[in-house]
């Protein structure tokens, strides 16, 4: 039985918060040619991203992280005989990532971000333990604007709690892609498969809108890759020459129409995609594929974090 005794949080100040603002929008100092400190919490920035022009040095460099707030709390164990000494200490630090140059990057893969560094207030490595077991096989989302990130940590008991850390480091995954592709197929039921381009095909099994509400059911195959592309769990083994990476739904002007709920399964490789909302009209489905997909791993620099006190 766990018993959580005390919590403690920080959070970025308002002025702090209208800083990254302007810099994520391209503003107040701009991002490219360097990082600028947001209360002492951004790292990145950079000059040419290879044969691509104006851009960061490297992959790593085109992402910038800054926290908004961080939590320290204390949890007890319930023990036969009584409650440990030293109670767990445990860090979750939440922020947004956010992309210098977005051109060529098609998608992140978070559930995989893992903490490889962890300096204290003297630049002492820390040894820490995260809360929850990363995966080793990636799930990529579009990337739309900003992205939440959370890292958990729990303190070693043995060591002094730091009073700030000098240094996080953690690693992600990014999607690039060489290049995008627009396709757009109409919002009905079709017993046939439509070819989006060669080797990736979509059937739409269910396709209901009564000028209120909307449902549908659609299925994405990649015709001519080894089911092995895709892993038991559902999660991507290795990159096909091209890919979709995200869906929308049109009205009849063709704007686009937010959805409320999508829920999406992949099994072998076949992606099933259900989704319903209210709309006035759908009139079709867009599809964005990415063009010779290709990992990167990125790593994440957060620099002077103050820790709460209990």
């Amino acid at each position: 039985m766990y018993e959580k005794i005390k919590t403690r949080e920080i959070v970025l100040s308002t002025a702090a918060l209208l800083l990254w603002a302007g810099l994520a929008s391209g503003q107040g100092g701009g991002m490219i040619g360097g990082g600028v400190a947001v209360g002492g919490g951004m790292a990145g920035g950079g000059a040419q991203m290879g044969g691509w022009g104006v851009g960061p040095t490297t992959p790593s460099d085109n992402f910038v992280a800054v926290w908004d707030t961080i939590g320290l709390s204390a949890t007890l164990c319930q023990g036969q005989d009584g409650p440990t000494t030293q109670p767990v200490q445990a860090l979750c630090i939440t922020g947004v990532i956010d992309v210098v140059d977005r051109q060529h990057v098609m998608g992140l893969s978070t559930n995989t971000l893992k903490v490889t560094k962890l300096l204290d207030e003297s630049r002492r490595t820390l040894s820490c333990t995260s809360s929850f077991q990363a995966r080793t096989a990636r799930t990529f989302h579009a990337f739309k604007g900003p992205e939440p990130f959370t890292v958990q940590l729990n303190l070693d008991p043995e060591e002094i709690r730091p009073l700030g850390l000098s240094q996080v480091e953690c690693q992600i995954h990014a999607l690039y892609a060489q290049d995008h592709e627009m396709f757009e197929i109409p919002f009905a039921v079709s017993d046939q498969w439509i070819e989006l381009k060669s080797g990736i095909s979509a059937r739409v099994d269910q396709a209901q809108c009564n000028g209120i509400d909307y449902s549908y059911l659609l299925r994405i195959k990649y015709d001519d890759t080894d089911p092995a592309l895709f892993s038991a769990n559902r999660h991507l083994t290795r990159l096909p020459d091209d890919m979709v990476m995200e869906i929308q739904l049109l009205d009849a002007k063709g704007a686009l129409i937010p959805e409320s709920d999508t829920h999406s399964i992949r099994i072998d490789n076949v992606n099933i995609r259900t989704g319903t909302g209210s709309s006035t009209e759908v009139q079709a489905l867009q599809f964005r594929l990415a063009t010779e997909p290709r990992e990167e791993k990125i790593t994440l620099v957060l620099t002077d974090l103050p820790v709460p006190s209990l």
